[in-house]
C-alpha cells in the first residue's frame, strides 16, 4: 500500500488552487447539512462514507473537509488513482488495492490505526469504484469492517450529485446527513443511510429546490445574466440590473 504523507503546507497551498478548478468547472458546489460537518467532535474519530460516482469526488471530499474543525483529513483511494495524482498523498490519501487480499489488509490495518487518532476524519467509499449515479447503492461486502474496530468513531453518511440545470456547466450538490456511532453501524445500515441522503438530493434536483443549501462555491453570474448585464451596459441602463438569488439561477422556466 502507498501511506499517507500529509504536508501541511501542501494542503494549505492546495485549496486556493482547489477552488479556482472547481469554479472554471461548475456553476457552483452546494452544501446541505454542512454543520454535521462543521460540529463533529474533537475527541472522537470520523469515519464519513459516501457514494462513488465522478473521480471529483476526492477532490470534493478534501475541499469540504476543510469546513471540519480540530479534524485531520485521510481517505482511502484505490490504488491506481493514488499513483496517478502523486499530490494526493500530501493531503491525507492513502491507497488499497482491492484485487489483492495481503495489500488490501494492510490498507485496512492503516485506517484502523489513524482511527484510533481522536482527530481523524477518514473518508471511505463502500462501493469500492466509482458506480453510475442510477445504480442502486450497493457497498462492499467488508464496507462496515472499520466501525468494528473503531467502536469510539461517529459515521458521517454523505451523497454527491452532478446535475445541469440552465446553465452551461454542472453544479454539484452534497448532503450531509446526521453523524451517528459506529457501533450502531452495519453494512446495511451503510447502505440505507447512503441511500436516504442520495435520495434528498434526487428530490431537490427534480424539484429545482435548493431551500436549506449553503454555497461553497458559485459563479459570480450565469452567462445569460452576464449577457443582460452587458446589453444594459451598453444602453446605459445598468440601474435596472438585478442579479439573481441562486434559486432564481436553477429555476428552469414554465412553458406554457
Amino acid at each position: 500500500m502507498i501511506p499517507a504523507e500529509k504536508n501541511s503546507w501542501l494542503e494549505w497551498a492546495l485549496h486556493p488552487y482547489l477552488r479556482f478548478k472547481l469554479r472554471r468547472s461548475f456553476q457552483s458546489v452546494l452544501v446541505r447539512g454542512l454543520n454535521y460537518l462543521q460540529e463533529l467532535p474533537a475527541d472522537r474519530p470520523v469515519i464519513a462514507f459516501s457514494n462513488h460516482i465522478s473521480w471529483w469526488d476526492v477532490p470534493l471530499v478534501f475541499f469540504l473537509s476543510r469546513c471540519a474543525r480540530n479534524k485531520s483529513f485521510y481517505c482511502m483511494m484505490d490504488e491506481a488513482q493514488v499513483k496517478g495524482y502523486p499530490f494526493a498523498g500530501y493531503v491525507g490519501a492513502f491507497s488499497i488495492d482491492l484485487n489483492n487480499s495481503l495489500r488490501a489488509a494492510g490498507a485496512t490495518r492503516y485506517a484502523v490505526h489513524l482511527l484510533q487518532i481522536r482527530s481523524t476524519l477518514l473518508w471511505i467509499f463502500p462501493q469500492g469504484e466509482i458506480s453510475a449515479t442510477h445504480q442502486p447503492f450497493k457497498p462492499r461486502p467488508d464496507s462496515n469492517y472499520l466501525a468494528t474496530q473503531a467502536n469510539s468513531a461517529q459515521m458521517l453518511p454523505v451523497a454527491f450529485r452532478y446535475e445541469f440545470f440552465r446553465e452551461g456547466k454542472p453544479h454539484v450538490l452534497i448532503e450531509i446527513g446526521q453523524p451517528f456511532s459506529a457501533v450502531e453501524s452495519s453494512e446495511y445500515r451503510i447502505a440505507a443511510q447512503c441511500t436516504e441522503v442520495a435520495k434528498h438530493l434526487d428530490d431537490a434536483i427534480v424539484s429545482q429546490n435548493v431551500e436549506g443549501f449553503e454555497v461553497l462555491v458559485h459563479q459570480p453570474l450565469p452567462f445569460r445574466k452576464k449577457w443582460e448585464w452587458l446589453k444594459l451596459a451598453i444602453r446605459g441602463r445598468l440601474d435596472e440590473f438585478k442579479a439573481p438569488s441562486l434559486q432564481e439561477s436553477l429555476s428552469t422556466k414554465k412553458v406554457a
